[in-house]
């Protein structure tokens, strides 16, 4: 409950796939999730129209529901660490910036 509680506190969560990206999105927090071993193949994908994947699109994607095994990618984890930093800021912020110019519109018709 303290977890979904937070969640809901929050403008935007940054997740790997895990229950904390699917909490977030259910108290209405919409997500950045990182991506490896499943997809939206496997049905784990975030639902929210603010919400975003980011995910590298390679061959062997998804390889297991749920991350069990070992990878079979000849670059260990390629799929995960193919995932720049940088590139995941960008997508934080632009969410961010999107999500506070709704929130002004909705201000503006109010008033």
């Amino acid at each position: 409950l303290e977890s979904a509680w937070f969640a809901a506190q929050c403008d935007l969560v940054l997740s790997n796939d895990t229950g904390m990206t699917h909490l977030s999105e259910a108290v209405g927090t919409d997500v950045v999730a990182l991506y490896g071993a499943t997809g939206r193949e496997l049905g784990y994908y975030p639902t929210r129209k603010g919400s975003v994947a980011v995910e590298r699109p390679l061959p062997c994607r998804p390889c297991t529901r749920m991350g069990e095994g070992r990878c079979r990618h000849p670059r260990q984890l390629a799929c995960l660490e193919g995932i720049k930093p940088e590139f995941v800021l960008q997508v934080v912020l632009e969410n961010l910036e999107r999500s506070r110019e709704a929130s002004y519109s909705q201000c503006g018709r109010e008033a």
